[in-house]
């Protein structure tokens, strides 16, 4: 399926912009897409993305392709390149307890680096500590060093703005 997670990600991206995380002036051309689930929904079908933000995923590449792995969150790697490829690696499942300066070791079962293949997440810190974060890789796109900054960026911003506490309902009373 060609480029179903970047998909996934730029209309992620444009949710994280729609809520607030983006600069007002960037944002002037962007249309805001509604609130509700089926709202969001149908504007995301309505408004579909242009060609040249779909990328083919790759299901491997070679650990002397990239010079080095940053990670962004518990769910998401990018992995810098050479002469300027920038791969997004979208974790199979959150990788409770990854921080953005674990040391990763991978374990690669062939000569490449693959979708399903396991890596641990070790603290870097100077406490000989033996928790060792378990995570397993996803597939691998193909994205622009723009994009990566732009994810980088709209997951950090994402990560410190508050969560809201949910609300009573209206029609709840309190009859005694």
């Amino acid at each position: 399926m060609k480029g179903l997670a970047l998909s996934v990600l730029a209309i992620a991206i444009a949710s994280l912009h729609a809520n607030g995380f983006a600069d007002p002036a960037e944002a002037a051309d962007v249309p805001v897409p509604p609130s509700s689930t089926q709202a969001q929904l149908a504007f995301i079908l309505d408004n579909p993305l242009p060609e040249s933000e779909y990328a083919e995923a790759k299901r491997c590449v070679f650990p002397n392709s990239y010079r080095k792995v940053e990670i962004l969150d518990g769910r998401h790697l990018l992995f810098w390149g050479f002469r300027g490829n920038v791969w997004l690696n979208q974790l199979r499942a959150e990788c409770l307890g990854l921080r953005k300066d674990s040391l990763l070791v991978f374990e690669l079962r062939e000569r490449t680096l693959c979708d399903m293949d396991s890596f641990r997440g070790t603290p870097r810190s100077n406490t000989m500590s033996p928790f060792a974060v378990h995570c397993m890789l996803g597939t691998f796109e193909t994205i622009s060093e723009v994009q990566a900054t732009a994810l980088r960026v709209a997951l950090e911003r994402h990560a410190q703005s508050p969560t809201p506490a949910p609300t009573p309902t209206s029609t709840q009373t309190n009859e005694e």
